[in-house]
C-alpha cells in the first residue's frame, strides 16, 4: 500500500515468507507504540517529509518539535511516503547541508 516494498519480495512467495514477519512487526510497532514519559532531548531535530504522503501528514511531522529543547527544522520534498527513494539526490544534498550547518 505504501509502495516501499520491492516487487520482487511481493511476487516471490519464498522471499515474501522470509520478510513478512519482519514487515509485520515493523508495522505493529509503529501502530501500537506510545511514549508514557517523553522527555525532550537536547539535540537539534531536522524532520523530512513528503508533500504527497498520506501516512504522515505535515501536522504529524511537526509533532517532532516537542521531542527537543533545541532547534527544530523541517523540510518537505515532492513525493509520497517513500519520497527518499524518489528524491534521493535532493535528500542527500539536504543532509549534507545540515551537516555543514551543525559543525
Amino acid at each position: 500500500k505504501l509502495g516501499g516494498t520491492p516487487e520482487v519480495i511481493l511476487e516471490d512467495g519464498e522471499i515474501f515468507d522470509l520478510f513478512y514477519p519482519m514487515l509485520k512487526c515493523d508495522f505493529e510497532m509503529v501502530e501500537t507504540y506510545t511514549c508514557k514519559e517523553c522527555h525532550p532531548v537536547h539535540t537539534k531535530i531536522f524532520a523530512l517529509g513528503g508533500t504527497e504522503d498520506k501516512e504522515v501528514l505535515l501536522d504529524e511531522l511537526l509533532e517532532w518539535e516537542k521531542y527537543t529543547d533545541n532547534d527544530f527544522h523541517y523540510k518537505m520534498f515532492k513525493g509520497e511516503h517513500f519520497f527518499v527513494k524518489e528524491q534521493s539526490d535532493d535528500v542527500i544534498q539536504e543532509i549534507k547541508n545540515i551537516q555543514i550547518q551543525v559543525r
